[in-house]
């Protein structure tokens, strides 16, 4: 049996004397041009095309529903059960149609069979003699159709228009596809740009302030503009491990260090420019060599003039 997925549409199934849908199922029989067409997946169907000599019987699959019947009995336990009785017939009768049908045997291992099932008793009768004057190879008398509209649809040949707009739309798409990546190194360059601007104006805020630091009323009479960039500088400048200076060095200090410390030394020289927190009396250095540490140093009194407030500018 030789078996090939192909592309039909519409037009092309209805000039076919066999074309029967149902249940997901279709089959499209052609026997002047020796073609048999299976259709299966529905509604996202998909199309085989075979020979008629690969059908190798058809076999028509009557079942009798059973009978649920009454004891004819009166009263009101009668009338349940001549209900109960209509519903287990309807029922068996529901059954007995969807287990009716048409089963096709092929000359194939991948696609030994197939069931058509679920249509009522003329049309299955209708289309077991056509395929049996197919298979005999007698001509058929008129057409044998079933075609839902859904499947017309999806089988709906496109118009020339229709071709131009499905070939715009995949030119757009592939343009849209190729610009893609260089949108993206546009947006990463700008925001990469963004950044190193963001980077200067922090680096330049932050040198302004410290340069302003020392003189409060200079902070205090800047411009609007020149306000902004110090409150940013201040901002990023005075943040020491998540608290906040308080204080600038405005000349070198040196203390004695605690002992034991880190640095394994007894006196350490902080220089002019070095923000601290202030504690009461005593000074957290905001800077430590080697990974830094923070503690509080008591300063001696005489050096304590060296820590100036931190202005923080108010705009």
């Amino acid at each position: 049996m030789t078996e090939s997925q192909v592309r039909v549409y519409i037009d092309e199934v209805e000039a076919m004397p066999i074309a029967f849908f149902v249940n997901g199922n279709g089959l499209a029989v052609d026997q002047s041009a020796d073609k048999v067409l299976i259709f299966e997946n529905g509604p996202n169907w998909s199309a085989a095309q075979m020979s008629i000599d690969d059908i190798r019987r058809v076999e028509n699959i009557v079942t009798t529903p059973g009978e649920y019947v009454t004891s004819r009995r009166g009263g009101v336990g009668g009338i349940g059960e001549g209900i109960g009785a209509l519903v287990g017939n309807a029922l068996e009768k529901s059954k007995a149609k969807k287990e009716s049908g048409l089963k096709i045997y092929f000359k194939s291992v991948r696609r030994p069979t197939m069931f058509i099932g679920g249509i009522d008793d003329q049309s299955r009768d209708s289309l077991f003699e056509g395929l049996n004057q197919v298979l005999e190879g007698r001509s058929i008398n008129g057409v044998i159709h079933r075609i839902p509209s859904d499947v017309r649809q999806y089988f709906h040949r496109p118009t020339q228009s229709e071709l131009q707009a499905q070939e715009q739309k995949r030119v757009l798409s592939a343009e849209r596809a190729r610009l893609r990546p260089k949108r993206w190194g546009i947006a990463f360059g700008g925001l990469l740009t963004l950044g190193l601007v963001w980077l200067l104006f922090s680096e330049f805020s932050k040198s302004a302030y410290l340069a302003a630091a020392s003189d409060v009323e200079k902070i205090n009479s800047a411009s609007a503009i020149m306000c902004l960039v110090y409150k940013h500088g201040y901002e990023h400048s005075v943040k020491i491990r998540g608290a906040t200076a308080s204080n600038i060095l405005i000349r070198d200090v040196q203390v004695v260090l605690p002992q034991p410390n880190k640095l394994n030394q007894e006196k350490f020289t902080f220089e002019k420019g070095s923000f601290a927190i202030g504690k009461d009396l005593s000074y957290a250095p905001a800077k430590m060599p080697k990974g830094g540490f923070r503690y509080f140093i008591d300063v001696d009194p005489e050096d304590r003039s060296a820590f100036q407030h931190l202005p923080r500018p108010e705009c």
